[in-house]
């Protein structure tokens, strides 16, 4: 059958796969469990051209950021996490990262519009990112304890009610650890984007043990800010390596 004689339904189906985003050479062959999954992570290919420059520039500047934070913290305060504190301005350092994941997520989103599957993954993604965002700058998960133990009555030196607002950035953490996982085949094919999220994840986990145990405010926020920064840098490789591609 020629090209013009093929029905409307092939061309469309041969259209989106000639659009789909093309596995990195680590993983052209699908792997068949997670363990052969990760194992292809030790061999990603070359990094997206500019990719490496660019997040090292974002995680110098984010740094510096943390160490000026930390200083008028120190000397106006006497405490180095008080401008590092959900509300104040090195929140941005944090949200900052975020939001900027979020819109190049629904870029993303808009790029592959044609293709339900990556579609839907980003633009839930995109607007997920957004929402945390939000979140780190007018402190949601924080009103939402207040809210209760206001409505409530609830004593707020209980050891429940102190945890409700760990509890709700636990809660982001493993419903995004499900998400990715569940569509973990949507980021296998950008194994830069794998590598950066992992090391991101780290540092959340790192995070909220900080958080959970009141270790240190300053070392639990210093952990969100490098985590959001790893958030970024895989939004980017996955970017830039489409960029490549088209």
């Amino acid at each position: 059958m020629t090209a013009g004689m093929m029905p409307a339904g092939e061309n469309d189906q041969g259209a989106a796969n000639a659009a789909m985003p093309q596995p990195a050479p680590a993983f052209s062959a699908a792997p068949r469990s997670l363990i052969e999954e990760l194992a292809a992570l030790r061999n990603p290919g070359p990094a997206p051209a500019g990719w490496m420059a660019m997040c090292g520039a974002f995680l110098a500047l984010s740094l510096i950021g943390v160490a000026i934070a930390c200083y008028t913290g120190w000397r106006d305060h006497g405490w180095p996490a008080e401008y590092l504190q959900d509300g104040q301005w090195g929140t941005w350092l944090s949200a900052g990262p975020l939001m900027l994941s979020g819109l190049l997520g629904l870029g993303l989103a808009w790029r592959w519009r044609s293709l339900r599957r990556q579609r839907n993954f980003w633009l839930a993604a995109g607007l997920t990112l957004l929402f945390i965002a939000g979140d780190d700058l007018l402190r949601f998960h924080e009103n939402f304890e207040l809210m209760l133990v206001t409505r409530y009555d609830l004593p707020k030196e209980h050891p429940l009610v102190s945890r409700i607002n760990d509890s709700v950035i636990i809660l982001y953490g493993l419903i995004a650890a499900v998400y990715t996982y569940r569509n973990r085949q949507q980021l296998l094919r950008f194994p830069w984007a794998c590598i950066a999220l992992g090391i991101g994840g780290i540092w959340f986990a790192g995070m909220v043990i900080c958080d959970v145990l009141h270790i240190s405010a300053t070392v639990e926020e210093t952990m969100k800010v490098l985590a959001t920064i790893c958030i970024l840098s895989a939004v980017l490789a996955i970017r830039r390596t489409a960029d490549a591609w088209a």
